[in-house]
């Protein structure tokens, strides 16, 4: 059997009753290309648009290097790696003046840019080999030390100082230039870092001349409608409000962004609905048939008082998987009423349930809010089903009772 070279490195791979007495001098030669495989070769490229690097089969060749210098050139060029059922790893640098593109079947290939490096790898799938780019979405842990940043088109030098406005430490205005590329004075840091600021310091935000007023939308100080220029960068009226809620809106509108007393006309900032009159000490949401609409959730810290009824939809055609509470006696047996101070009015004795203690008997009337803290809290009303059906079971115990 004749002698092959089909592994990765083109060693030779010595068939049986081959190389008789020349055993020796083709181990060394392996040994030697072994070696070669890891060394910095180089690679002259052809002034042309196509060049094929073939690696010898059992012979020293430079492309057999791990690191390979491509030099020479003249023009773009689409460089194929041969065979193509070679699967290797090469550190390519394109010393070269145009951008050189390696290929090995109708895979994807890698381009290397002029004066770059980049580490590749071919598949060896035949016909349909592969080029891989092996430093794509590369995770550098550790520290990583460079000299000079390029986005592909300018070479952003850095010093370390740059980055204290990423990480805290004290930093100088030259700092700024990581931003937005521009010489910046200490003054425009003020903003970044609550430091009385001055009204130049807005031209950061929006590029244009800014007054000291316009501040005041930032820190919840008392506004102005000039103030509504940091929204759209032009000088505004009140009426620009309706890029929030669509609504013709007033001025009064602000006060609901900043904390100030808000009266009922400011709530078409939240619904777009017209507000209908309210009272000084009472909070409502109205429209201009004085009814609330469209709510899904409404949540009150106080009391909520109405001057006739408070209903829940339970239209049966609401409804499915409809079925009668069973047990309902011992599930209320299960229950305890207490009498408790509540933590923000301890004033007022109240009346109730504990919402954990119900999560373990009826979890269906328990709600958990979405605070931080995840209050529960209990939806009294739906408790009347159960109390219905248990009072039933009670009533057909008292007639068995009676039959006796």
């Amino acid at each position: 059997m004749a002698s092959t070279y089909v592994n990765d490195l083109r060693l030779e791979e010595i068939g049986t009753g081959d190389q008789s007495g020349s055993w020796g001098t083709t181990t060394n030669t392996n040994l030697e290309l072994i070696s070669e495989a890891f060394s910095y070769g180089s690679e002259a490229i052809a002034d042309a648009s196509t060049h094929t690097i073939t690696l010898a089969d059992g012979a020293s060749d430079e492309a057999r290097s791990f690191y390979l210098k491509c030099t020479g050139g003249g023009q773009a060029c689409t460089v194929t790696i041969a065979p193509n059922t070679l699967s290797k790893v090469w550190i390519i640098e394109n010393a070269t003046s145009y951008t050189l593109t390696f290929s090995q079947g109708t895979g994807a290939n890698v381009a290397v840019l002029a004066s770059q490096v980049k580490m590749i790898a071919t598949d060896g799938a035949g016909g349909g080999a592969v080029v891989y780019d092996l430093l794509t979405d590369v995770n550098l842990a550790g520290t990583t030390v460079y000299n000079a940043l390029n986005d592909g088109t300018t070479t952003l030098t850095s010093t370390v100082a740059e980055l204290n406005i990423l990480d805290g430490v004290t930093a100088t205005a030259a700092e700024l230039n990581i931003l937005d590329g521009v010489t910046a004075t200490a003054a425009e840091l003020n903003i970044l870092d609550g430091v009385t600021s001055t009204a130049a310091e807005l031209n950061i935000l929006d590029g244009v001349t800014s007054t000291t007023a316009e501040l005041n939308i930032l820190d919840g100080v008392t506004s102005t409608t000039a103030e509504l220029n940091i929204l759209d960068g032009v000088t505004s009226t009140a009426a620009e409000l309706n890029l929030l809620d669509g609504v013709t809106s007033t001025t009064a509108e602000l006060n609901i962004l900043d904390g100030v007393t808000s009266t009922a006309a400011e709530i078409n900032l939240v619904d777009g609905i017209t507000a209908g009159t309210i009272a000084a000490s009472k909070a409502v949401i109205v429209d201009s048939n004085k009814d609330i609409t469209g709510y899904r959730n409404l949540t009150s810290t106080g009391t909520i008082t109405a001057a006739t009824n408070v209903t829940v939809s339970s239209d049966i055609r609401l409804k499915s998987n409809i079925e009668t509470i069973d047990s309902a006696l011992d599930k209320v047996k299960e229950m305890r009423g207490v009498y408790f101070d509540r933590h923000d009015d301890e004033a007022t004795r109240a009346v109730g349930v504990i919402a954990q203690e119900m999560q373990e008997v009826m979890p269906e009337v328990v709600v958990t809010d979405d605070t931080e803290d995840k209050h529960l809290s209990v939806a009294y009303g739906n408790l009347v089903g159960v109390l219905i059906e248990a009072v039933k079971e009670l009533s057909d115990k008292v007639e068995e009772l009676e039959d006796r």
